[in-house]
């Protein structure tokens, strides 16, 4: 048995009429002002539960959700005049589930999983994932992140030199990099190998909302408006994105004079993306 040589307070002191002193009770709660009869009803609910479930079935772990919802679902019965059972017992019950395993989630002894209760435009977000066809098993969200649904984890993206925002996947044992905003756009807008507009003009911004298929002259003009594409010298005004597409479009046999005049650039210049004897770096698209 274990020994315990002394006794633990809060520093805080408070004497008695009588002279006797121990440690105030501030912040400890009052367990003298719980209601007898509320928690007889409270431990009837736990013995019939337990005749049904098992004596601890619950705290084996259940999503937050499932406790609110049962809370909220009991509280209407019983506001509707419902007396087939004690529903208010069993919103109490649900109130001290909820609580207990909120707790063990934070100690870390329940599975962080079981914490699904969404509370922010952002949690709906987070939790909105799609399946991106053809890359299973990873899926995007809405906004606008990467996951292996198989592990859960949540890719980390990098930005390339013209400012996209690639992530690595492994595909059958094979390391495949991809933009994050081609990925998305597929998984939310379906599948094409048009160029993608950022509305926003921001290129890391890769929720669904901000992305949209666009012909290359309606990019071209666009990107031209905002910015974000500069012409060389010789007057073209391509980005990362238009040459992954042209890449693309060039493996599925279109002719490079077609893609020179619809870009409004030189055949060589098309001819050298294709080459790969420019734009070294370009990821291949789909």
């Amino acid at each position: 048995m274990q020994e315990f040589n002394e006794v633990k307070d809060s520093g805080k002191r408070q004497e008695f009429e009588t002279g006797s002193k121990r440690d105030t009770r501030d912040g400890k709660g009052r367990y003298d002002l719980i209601p007898a009869y509320a928690l007889f009803r409270l431990a009837r609910h736990y013995e019939n539960g337990a005749k049904k479930y098992g004596d601890h079935n619950w705290q084996l772990g259940q999503p937050l959700s499932r406790y609110l919802d049962s809370l909220i679902r009991h509280a209407y019965r019983f506001k509707d005049g419902s007396r087939d059972e004690d529903h208010m017992a069993a919103v109490a019950w649900n109130a001290f589930a909820y609580m207990e395993t909120e707790h063990l989630i934070e100690l870390g002894q329940l599975p962080q999983s079981l914490n699904d209760m969404v509370s922010t435009v952002d949690d709906i977000k987070r939790r909105m994932w799609r399946d991106i066809p053809d890359y299973y098993p990873y899926q995007a969200n809405m906004l606008g992140q990467i996951r292996n649904a198989k592990t859960g984890n949540i890719l980390k993206p990098f930005l390339t030199k013209w400012g996209y925002e690639q992530v690595d996947l492994s595909l059958d044992g094979i390391k495949v990099r991809k933009s994050v905003h081609r990925l998305v756009a597929r998984a939310f807008h379906g599948i094409s190998d048009l160029p993608i507009d950022h509305i926003d003009g921001v290129k890391t911004n890769n929720q669904p909302h901000n992305l949209r298929y666009v012909t290359a002259s309606e990019n071209a003009k666009r990107a031209w408006k905002l910015g974000l594409k500069i012409p060389t010298k010789s007057g073209t005004i391509l980005d990362e994105d238009d040459v992954n597409v042209i890449r693309k479009r060039v493996e599925m046999g279109e002719k490079q004079r077609d893609l020179a005049e619809e870009y409004e650039v030189s055949s060589q210049t098309i001819n050298d993306i294709v080459k790969m004897r420019t734009w070294k770096d370009g990821e291949t698209q789909e």
